[in-house]
């Protein structure tokens, strides 16, 4: 038990290095060193089976995979990721077997449009 935890500790601080470069390369040009040391990141967590959970802006939220961190009002209907805060990780089970959540993809989600909020706090009054 000890052993998973301390695995777990490591897999998480790969996710938050990536994490580091994404939001560096997002405001700065990317040096070829920091593209180097990225992309080894990468290959470890490739290397052992670890993807980036999949997420299209506009799908339904869904708790196995996402964690809410904030929501506003949109045009899209609730309970849809309007953007995502943080990428998440799992690690795919085989045929029958669930994935493994190793960290869910922080997200924003929509309350909906403002015109139904409206109708829906009249009709609970």
């Amino acid at each position: 038990m000890a052993t998973r935890k301390k695995y777990f500790r490591v897999i998480n601080s790969l996710f938050l290095i990536l994490d580091h470069f994404e939001n560096f390369t997002a405001n700065n040009e990317k040096s070829e060193e920091i593209n180097w040391v990225y992309k080894g990141v990468q290959r470890i967590l490739d290397d052992e089976d670890i993807e980036e959970i999949p997420i299209e802006i506009g799908e339904p939220f869904n708790g196995k995979y996402h964690k809410s961190v904030g929501s506003h009002s949109d045009d899209l209907e609730a309970e849809t990721v309007l953007e995502v805060s943080r990428k998440g990780y799992l690690i795919r089970g085989q045929p029958g077997q669930e994935d493994a959540i190793l960290r869910p993809a922080e997200v924003i989600v929509s309350n909906g449009p403002m015109e139904k909020q409206s109708e829906k706090e009249i009709t609970e009054e």
